[in-house]
């Protein structure tokens, strides 16, 4: 559990390789919302106060320490059936968090609203889509999440034991890593994959100098270190072009039992913006780690023929992927 003050925010968090979630509590502007990292899935809700801890009694528990095991004693139900379109007015932190992921607007019901819902929907020769998520909340530092997600009426249902606020939890989350070294002319490329926090990077030395690009599975977000430019570059993933999260040992693989270099197959281009990132810790701490300390400007993806891109840098990842950052007239 992480709270700001400044913010009024609360975060909760829970990994593991069979379930793992998010959730973002905004005292401030009201708004909840909660990632199912499996499902690939955001969902965006209003804060019921009446139900939920208050901030002040969240920062009360986390001062103290307190750990409570018991039974969650409120129950919060929602029905989603709407996409989110404009992620960007939640904030900084959903925006983040929920980028690129499928997000729907949550809109809380009571049991005997979904009762009458599957009896119509029984009813009926078309069974609309539909999604039903419960949100247990015990009011301890020890918290209790279940989530039930049910689709045409069928049920998934995992029970999450969350967020002790103890040390100890830092033992528990030890990341796997898998590294691999590809050969290249001139020089090599290193891949390294982080299953549990599904987070690859690729960095290349060469006589041509050296780059690093962060693709991050989880928020969506990409990030492309540059030398002796010194300088960082932001953008969203497109995961139509890259090469999935699960693809890429195979991918790495196969290029090692290459006998020549083959050209990528696919292009990604960016222009980049005069703005600089400000916020830089907000996309995560690998993508802090690399940038902090850089010139870090935002990249926004182009496509087809461009006028005034001016000069632009190639980047071959992996002979599978190139990415190429333009600076138009624009950019200082």
């Amino acid at each position: 559990m992480t709270l700001s003050s400044q913010t009024h925010e609360v975060i909760f968090e829970q990994r593991s390789e069979q379930f793992s979630w998010k959730t973002i509590w905004n005292y401030n502007t009201g708004i909840i919302a909660t990632k199912l990292v499996q499902e690939r899935t955001c969902y965006i809700s209003t804060m019921n106060r009446s139900e939920m801890p208050t901030f002040d009694a969240l920062v009360r528990y986390a001062a103290e320490n307190k750990v409570g095991l018991g039974r969650p004693t409120k129950k919060i139900t929602f029905v989603t059936n709407g996409l989110v379109s404009n992620l960007g007015s939640y904030g900084s932190d959903v925006f983040s968090m929920c980028s690129g992921l499928t997000t729907y607007m949550a809109y809380e019901v009571h049991d005997s609203y979904f009762i009458r819902l599957q009896q119509i929907q029984i009813s009926k020769s078309t069974i609309p889509k539909m999604i039903k998520w419960e949100a247990h909340i015990s009011y301890s530092a020890f918290s209790s999440i279940s989530s039930a997600v049910r689709m045409h009426l069928s049920i998934l249902t995992a029970v999450l034991l969350g967020l002790v606020l103890t040390p100890a939890l830092a033992d528990y989350h030890q990341q796997t890593e898998i590294s691999k070294k590809i050969s290249i002319s001139g020089g090599y490329q290193i891949m390294t994959i982080n299953r549990k926090w599904l987070v690859a990077s690729i960095e290349q030395n060469t006589n041509h100098g050296y780059w690093k690009t962060i693709w991050n599975y989880d928020t969506g977000f990409m990030a492309t270190k540059v030398l002796p430019e010194r300088a960082c570059y932001i953008s969203i993933m497109n995961r139509t072009e890259m090469p999935s999260f699960d693809g890429l040992p195979q991918l790495a693989a196969d290029i090692r039992n290459q006998n020549h270099p083959r050209t990528p197959t696919k292009e990604i281009s960016f222009t980049l913006m005069r703005r600089t990132i400000r916020d830089l810790e907000s996309y995560g701490p690998d993508i802090f780690s690399m940038c902090r300390g850089l010139s870090t400007y935002v990249a926004y993806e182009v496509h087809g023929p461009q006028f005034n891109l001016g000069s632009c840098l190639k980047l071959d990842v992996l002979q599978y992927l190139a990415l190429t950052y333009c600076h138009n007239d624009n950019f200082v």
